[in-house]
């Protein structure tokens, strides 16, 4: 942790911290490869403007995802704190110290450490590196922004193929769903998501029927592991509150900091996992996401915590919240 906090006092000025540490004054929404494709014939001035505005952007954000990785890991390791403290700490920090995009790489890649099959710190470092240059990719093309969970979705997919190319393709993480699902539920969740996800502008009547084959097939699969009806209440009480929470502290403490501090309070009670995860639901842009969309989010959210979907990797809990807001909205 010292490590960290001397990292954030030793950036130069002009890399995406707090007080007098500015980025750099792009074209707004001109991505640093649209910069240095504005002119035809290649000169020195082009080329230096690119390289300033990819260094601090994409190097910077990736390198501090990279290192929040690296910290999350060791702090779990070496202090015996759960992954969900471990993961808010390095994300208030994060908060107090950085800009709102160089926190939101940060708590991304505090994300991915959270996984417990890395084995070593170098391993730590390379999977963070990933997930903060697949963060750039996204934001440069805007991709699912103002969604909850997007942050964990990307550390979550880093996880997933780390783990696949480790361990041989892709066959252990197939097992390891359908152990949890089995084919036939899988196989209907698939379909039910699908038909949902292409029906809705078209008809919403289609829309709504998938989306009931979807929750009928997933709780019924609730029943079946013997999750009891009052474990998964409290498990959804808990979720809606902190999403709660996050949605109102979220002006004045910014986003960052509001869900990392729900985290942080929720690691102390037996339900950390759940309120951390509603923590990410209320990371949701405002515009289109109302009260049933909450309820919607919070309670198939829930189910899929409680069936404990391939637990073990990092992001595990952002990329649940996303498929709870992206079926909710």
């Amino acid at each position: 942790m010292m490590r960290f906090l001397l990292f954030l006092l030793l950036i130069p000025h002009g890399h995406g911290f707090r007080s007098s540490w500015k980025l750099p004054s792009p074209v707004p929404h001109v991505t640093p490869l649209a910069q240095s494709s504005i002119s035809n014939v290649p000169n020195s001035t082009s080329v230096q403007q690119t390289s300033s505005l990819l260094q601090p952007v994409l190097l910077q954000r990736s390198s501090t995802a990279a290192l929040s990785c690296m910290v999350t890991w060791a702090t779990i390791q070496y202090t015996g704190w759960s992954i969900v403290r471990a993961s808010s700490v390095v994300g208030m920090i994060s908060a107090l110290a950085m800009s709102p995009s160089f926190a939101a790489a940060s708590l991304c890649g505090s994300f991915a450490g959270m996984s417990a099959h890395i084995a070593t710190s170098q391993q730590a470092a390379l999977l963070g590196l990933a997930c903060g240059l697949v963060l750039y990719v996204w934001d440069a093309q805007q991709f699912q922004m103002g969604k909850g969970g997007r942050l964990g979705t990307i550390a979550y997919a880093g996880n997933l193929m780390y783990y696949s190319l480790r361990h041989g393709g892709p066959s252990p993480v197939v097992k390891a769903l359908f152990h949890t699902l089995t084919p036939v539920t899988a196989s209907t969740v698939a379909v039910a998501s699908l038909v949902s996800f292409a029906s809705k502008r078209p008809s919403q009547l289609l829309h709504q029927a998938a989306k009931a084959i979807l929750w009928s097939s997933l709780f019924h699969r609730l029943l079946v592991r013997g999750v009891s009806l009052s474990q998964w209440g409290l498990s959804s009480a808990c979720i809606f509150v902190a999403s709660f929470l996050v949605r109102t502290a979220t002006p004045w403490k910014g986003v960052v900091l509001a869900t990392s501090l729900v985290g942080f309070l929720g690691s102390f009670t037996p339900w950390a996992a759940a309120v951390y995860l509603g923590a990410f639901i209320g990371m949701t842009g405002r515009a289109n996401f109302k009260l049933r969309n909450l309820l919607e989010a919070t309670l198939l959210s829930s189910i899929l915590l409680e069936l404990g979907l391939l637990p073990g990797f990092g992001g595990r809990l952002g990329f649940l919240a996303f498929l709870g807001v992206s079926f909710g909205l």
